[in-house]
């Protein structure tokens, strides 16, 4: 895998990413959806590295933590591929499906006639068993507009996530973590990876932050870098050599 350094790469905060994602949709037309398959299929990819290269066991099993949000949406697409992929995977919702919005509920709905197990909070099974019985952690739960320390079941998730002594790969940003600021919201969870989605954020920059992201990488979900010169960035094409990149420090 290509690696670039963390002090190359520009930053972007929390506004900044949400003006990006218009600037998408208006403008070049790419729709939510569109984004959102992408950085599943990313997540996905960045999973099965991780399996082939890192976990001794390579038929690892995964538990995928899904909030009702769009981050949520980007976990159902990833378990989508990790299950055609042949593996073991299981779905654990922060909110019944009738709380989701239009888009991770079609998502939701795609997994539901595939070999995936999902369960929520109201489920028969204890909760606390699908953690022992996981290999692997896919925090998809909380994304870059968290404004306040997670509550009520997500918070629930996240400490039973960092007791579990589990690995945990994080989807753009560890669920508890503010991205612009960096402040480490109580409880938040340890990442040993985790996958920026197109641009890293100001927030990832302070050491609080860089404790909880472990090894960061950053994933291509189709933004045209001419899209950051309309906000005053200037990237150039980071991805033309791999869709996926590790963010090195050194």
């Amino acid at each position: 895998m290509e690696k670039i350094f963390f002090n190359s790469l520009p930053l972007l905060t929390t506004e900044q990413l949400r003006k990006t994602d218009q600037i998408m949709v208006d403008h070049y037309q790419i729709s939510v959806t569109r984004m959102m398959e992408c950085a599943g299929l990313r997540f996905a990819e960045l999973t099965r590295y991780y399996i082939r290269n890192i976990l001794t066991n390579k038929n690892s099993r995964i538990l995928i933590l899904a909030g009702k949000g769009h981050n949520g949406g980007d976990g159902f697409v990833t378990a989508r591929h990790l299950s055609n992929w042949g593996l073991d995977v299981t779905v654990l919702l922060s909110a019944p499906a009738s709380q989701l919005t239009s888009m991770p509920l079609e998502q939701l709905n795609i997994i539901r006639t595939m070999p995936v197990n999902i369960f929520d909070i109201n489920s028969r099974k204890d909760i606390k068993e699908l953690f022992i019985e996981t290999d692997l952690i896919l925090d998809c739960l909380l994304g870059f507009g968290i404004k306040g320390a997670p509550a009520s079941t997500i918070s629930e998730y996240i400490k039973i996530t960092n007791k579990s002594n589990r690995p945990v790969l994080s989807l753009d940003t560890p669920s508890g973590l503010n991205t612009t600021t960096g402040e480490v919201y109580d409880p938040c969870i340890k990442a040993v990876a985790t996958l920026s989605l197109a641009m890293l954020k100001t927030g990832f920059k302070t050491k609080s932050a860089q404790s909880q992201l472990g090894t960061i990488y950053l994933g291509d979900i189709g933004v045209p870098y001419t899209l950051y010169e309309k906000i005053n960035i200037r990237t150039g094409s980071i991805f033309s050599g791999s869709s996926i990149v590790e963010v090195s420090s050194v």
